[in-house]
């Protein structure tokens, strides 16, 4: 096959990254899956179930009430097992 129709048909791997809905994270997370040459598709906690199984990796924010967001990666882990998740936790930095 060649190498122009290969990366055509080749799966471009993704990330969804699902929050609370804020956006202060955005920016960094489109330059880092760019890095990566992964694609990302942002959603919220709401839009998880819908969304998770078309993505290879699932990041999940947690945010100030932290049982909600690991409650969610529990049950995603228990209904899709092979799914890589991660569990992010969004800090303030102060310069």
């Amino acid at each position: 096959m060649p190498a122009e129709s290969q990366q055509q048909t080749e799966h471009k791997r993704s990330l969804l990254w699902v929050s609370d809905g804020a956006a202060a994270t955005r920016e960094l997370v489109e330059a880092t899956t760019q890095e990566f040459k992964l694609g990302v598709r942002f959603c919220t906690y709401s839009e998880l179930w819908v969304q998770a199984p078309r993505f290879d990796v699932v990041a999940i924010e947690i945010d100030a009430e932290p049982d909600n967001a690991l409650g969610l990666l529990k049950s995603l882990h228990e209904r899709l097992p092979l799914l890589t998740l991660f569990a992010v936790w969004r800090t303030q930095v102060c310069a």
